[in-house]
C-alpha cells in the first residue's frame, strides 16, 4: 500500500505513477489480477528511497538542532 500520491511533492517518481495510473485505467478488471504489479514495485521502490532520502534529512536536523540545545545547557551551567 503506497499513500496518497501527491504528484507535486514526488516529482523523482512522476513516470512511475503515471505508469501505475495508466495500467489501472487500462485494466481495469485486470489490475485486481496482478497485471499491474511490476508498475507498483517500481513505485514502492521509488517511494522507499524518497522515504530514505527524508529521513536522511530529518535525522541531520534532528542531530543539529539537538546540538544547539546542548551548546546552550552548557552556556547556563557555565554561568552558574
Amino acid at each position: 500500500m503506497h499513500p496518497h500520491l501527491a504528484k507535486h511533492k514526488l516529482r523523482d517518481c512522476l513516470e512511475d505513477i503515471y505508469n501505475l495510473e495508466d495500467c489501472h485505467v487500462d485494466h481495469p478488471i485486470g489490475k485486481y489480477f496482478g497485471i499491474c504489479n511490476a508498475f507498483k514495485n517500481a513505485l514502492n521502490g521509488c517511494l522507499g528511497e524518497e522515504f530514505d532520502e527524508r529521513r536522511k534529512v530529518n535525522a541531520a536536523n534532528a542531530r543539529a538542532k539537538r546540538e544547539k540545545i546542548v551548546n546552550v545547557w552548557k552556556e547556563i551551567d557555565e554561568e552558574e
